[in-house]
């Protein structure tokens, strides 16, 4: 019988336990089809397949797929795993879409240059321009990796672009997903564009009103300082990070705490002991909380 029938009938049945003992067997059937067999026929399947299926289900495909790159025939056929990955990106459920971006990750290391450039970064721009936040919640943690991967002038441009635009994305919730990784993001980009364009959008994170965002300026803080003039850190930054100090929320005030010793070592001896020595009266209260 074909073994994609066999599948089918297994994926789509009404016993929750059927269909996961389906998606754990997809890597043994990858093996009985081939590698061409797996590109030709299980991943369009499966592209189709997750269009529909439910949450538990897609998760668990979402990590089998994380693992297939042999089952298609090495690296150099690696793309051939992004599509229904970037549907899963795309999923309403956090679980499903942390899962397909856990996944994407060792593929995307896996590919060749030139396949980097011609499959995985125009999944991270849709994932960028996507109508839903789902969308550009994966986006936001993908970004670093594809922009540390290429060396594609035009792909760069338009990942600092897209990594602005979540910056300032009109739903709390992208803009905290860009916030989480913009240390990542700031340690892979140039360093002429740290100061022409992410200090601006750190500092616009900074000023927003959603707690879940004030969460992340501290950490922030700390990232950007390290890749800054000491100038820019002393008046800019610290000044924000002085302002979570005094800030109305107590979580904010304990992520100071948290880091301030790491605050310490970026800004260097001079700035420690002219501005950061004055700040511990204020910062022991808080480790006692």
């Amino acid at each position: 019988m074909d073994p994609i029938s066999v599948l089918s009938g297994d994926i789509n049945s009404r016993d929750i336990v059927v269909r996961l003992n389906a998606v754990k067997r997809l890597s043994t059937i990858a093996v009985v089809l081939g590698p061409e067999g797996t590109r030709t026929k299980l991943i369009p399947f499966l592209i189709e397949f997750v269009n529909n299926s439910d949450d538990e289900v897609s998760q668990a495909i979402a990590t089998e797929l994380g693992s297939f790159i042999p089952f298609v025939g090495g690296p150099n056929f690696a793309h051939c795993i992004l599509p229904p990955l970037e549907t899963l990106a795309q999923a309403e459920e956090t679980v499903v879409r942390d899962q397909a971006v856990e996944s994407l990750v060792p593929i995307a290391e896996q590919l060749p240059a030139a396949e980097f450039d011609k499959y995985f970064i125009p999944l991270v721009a849709k994932l960028i321009d996507g109508d839903w936040f789902t969308s550009k919640i994966s986006a936001a943690s993908l970004i670093p990796l594809a922009y540390s991967k290429t060396n594609d002038v035009s792909a760069r441009e338009t990942l600092r672009k897209g990594f602005l635009n979540l910056c300032e994305d009109d739903s709390p919730l992208v803009r905290r997903a860009a916030s989480s990784h913009f240390g990542r993001f700031v340690d892979v980009v140039e360093k002429e564009y740290v100061e022409s364009l992410l200090l601006p959008a750190f500092l616009k994170l900074a000023n927003d009103d959603q707690e879940s965002v004030q969460l992340l300026v501290v950490p922030n803080c700390v990232a950007i300082t390290a890749h800054l003039p000491a100038a820019f850190a002393s008046k800019e930054i610290l000044a924000k990070f002085k302002g979570c100090i005094a800030s109305n929320s107590w979580r904010v005030r304990c992520v100071v705490a948290d880091h301030f010793v790491d605050m310490c070592q970026v800004l260097g001896e001079a700035i420690v002991a002219t501005e950061m020595t004055g700040l511990l009266s204020k910062i022991l209260p808080i480790t006692s909380i």
